[in-house]
């Protein structure tokens, strides 16, 4: 099983997957580039601006010639072009640069770029979790980039993506934890309402592959001794892999408050297409857009 950021470089190590880099006159997106080829992660595929990509690469000490380079300023006709890369063939995976998600996830759910494959696409956001001083571990959490305000349907959707990468990750059958303010069914919270429902289409086997429970509050799902404390007896309570939050809201606000007030190393991969999208944050620091790279290169390894 892979622990940590760490070991997942090192475990797609030698790859070299061809990642496709939209509108990649982003000095974070190239240096993520640019330290993925250093590391025999992947080669990358540049799209954008080809003077300010060139530019860019020969400041952070690189030679922009070693770098395939495509000149599109125009941000419809890069998105096309990357499509038509994984079409081809030509590249594996997806990676924003200088474009917002909206734009970019726009174009590529579009019928002419042809990368539907007829799933649910959802955002699964992996942070390294310091359960213990000497000791971390992956947890999952979804839908904060993709998905709205997900039905029931899409929930168990989103679940199967989640699982999807966890298993990739090593985690053989995933502990879920559907979260909500409490772990009390009350009708007029949704989030608990449909959590019970989902846990029973996992136990009558409707939902293989992982062990779900909830509603669970966040403190309930990775803290034993919230568990104990409150007696709450779970295969899941306190040892959650993956977190499925309400909505979009409350995914995006857990997803950066784990990258900014905790500090805790990130990444995230959108499932479902025909290749693994990767939309960090424009703001997003090199060595997060770095572990989604990781991610994107292990979902097709």
């Amino acid at each position: 099983m892979i622990k940590n950021f760490s070991e997942l470089l090192e475990k797609v190590k030698g790859s070299m997957k061809k990642i496709v880099v939209v509108s990649a006159h982003q000095e974070t997106a190239l240096s993520a580039a640019v330290e993925a080829r250093k590391k025999e992660i992947a080669e990358s595929i540049l799209i954008g601006d080809s003077k300010a990509i060139s530019q860019i690469i020969d400041e952070l000490g690189d030679d922009p010639t070693k770098f395939e380079i495509i000149d599109e300023k125009d941000i419809s006709k890069a998105i096309s072009i990357a499509a038509s890369l994984i079409r081809d063939g030509e590249a594996h995976v997806i990676l924003k640069g200088k474009v917002d998600t909206t734009t970019l996830m726009r174009g590529i759910l579009s019928k002419e770029a042809g990368l539907r494959t007829g799933r649910l696409l959802s955002d699964v956001f992996v942070f390294e979790y310091p359960e213990k001083k000497s000791e971390s571990k992956f947890i999952l959490m979804s839908d904060g980039g993709v998905v709205l305000n997900p039905t029931l349907e899409q929930k168990v959707e989103i679940i199967r993506n989640a699982v999807e990468v966890a298993k990739k990750l090593g985690i053989e059958v995933p502990k879920v934890a559907l979260l909500s303010a409490t772990e009390i069914v009350i009708d007029e919270l949704k989030s608990t309402t449909d959590a019970v429902k989902i846990k029973q289409m996992n136990q009558s086997g409707e939902i293989t592959g992982c062990v779900i429970d909830g509603p669970l509050a966040l403190d309930l799902a990775i803290s034993e001794e919230s568990a104990i404390e409150k007696g709450v007896k779970s295969d899941v309570a306190g040892k959650a892999d993956i977190l499925i939050v309400p909505n979009i809201e409350s995914g995006n606000i857990l997803g950066k408050s784990l990258t900014y007030f905790a500090g805790y190393k990130i990444g995230h991969v959108i499932i479902g297409a025909k290749t693994p999208i990767l939309i960090p944050s424009r703001s997003d620091k090199m060595e997060a857009k770095l572990n989604s790279i990781a991610l994107g290169v292990l979902m097709v390894m």
